[in-house]
């Protein structure tokens, strides 16, 4: 995937894209926004232009080794640090050890890029928070770090002020339906049943997403509850998605 892949996300994408093409590259960047919205998947896409051999129109070529690798989770300058244990926190090893792999120059591309998945955990472990913080004011000239959060009030308001913000918003309805199609393999009418008609009605179930195709979304239903009707800002819907009611947006949940 590449950034034209990214739907429903114009202002972000677009200030990362033009970040690019300028070459005013902040040293770190905070992706924030709703749960899945797409602020990961932006992650890896910004990650991939920055050390594509041959970009195209500033987005990812999709073929060099840069970009194959990068997809595959294997290129040795993408590094990906993300909650651990069972209270998922970021710990301080796991700092140490990115600060020692971030004072190397880059192996294969341009930059290092670290992202931290829900970066808001680290405020569990202030001694790591700090250890960040550190990073964050003298960062390795050929390094950018990306903190992907959906609760960005949760870090320390000097961790903030060292990032530039990118804010991505809850998806747009019109926006929700070739996504459906192609993650639960509905039809397009099937799609379009799932999305909301009302403004306080969560959208009505499909005769497939009544029978719960994969065990995937057995899982999720259990975990989260869905099925249960609500006039709440989020509703839960029993297809797979949570609609906000008062921004007529949706969002896949995974």
């Amino acid at each position: 995937m590449a950034f034209r892949d990214i739907k429903g996300q114009g202002s972000a994408v677009g200030l990362l894209e033009k970040s690019i093409a300028s070459g005013r590259l902040a040293h770190s960047y905070l992706f924030h926004g709703p749960e899945g919205v797409g602020k990961e998947l932006a992650a890896r896409n910004f990650a991939k232009v920055l050390n594509c051999v041959a970009p195209i129109c500033g987005d990812a070529c999709e073929r060099c080794e840069n970009c194959l690798r990068a997809e595959k989770g294997t290129h040795p300058d993408l590094l990906w640090l993300r909650p651990e244990g069972k209270v998922r926190v970021i710990k301080i090893d796991t700092i140490r050890e990115f600060q020692h792999s971030i004072a190397m120059r880059p192996y294969m591309g341009r930059w290092k890029v670290g992202i931290f998945v829900d970066a808001h955990t680290l405020q569990h472990r202030e001694e790591a928070a700090h250890a960040l913080l550190k990073t964050l004011e003298e960062p390795p000239a050929h390094t950018i770090l990306i903190l992907v959060t959906a609760r960005p009030e949760l870090l320390l308001p000097t961790i903030i002020s060292r990032c530039q913000s990118v804010r991505f918003s809850a998806m747009p309805v019109k926006d929700l339906a070739p996504l459906l199609e192609k993650r639960h393999a509905l039809s397009e009418r099937e799609a379009a049943d799932c999305l909301p008609r009302g403004d306080c009605a969560p959208p009505p179930e499909s005769r497939r997403m009544r029978r719960s195709r994969s065990a995937a979304r057995h899982s999720w239903r259990e975990r989260s509850g869905a099925g249960r009707r609500s006039c709440s800002p989020i509703c839960s819907t029993g297809t797979g998605i949570a609609w906000s009611g008062s921004e007529r947006a949706l969002r896949i949940c995974s």
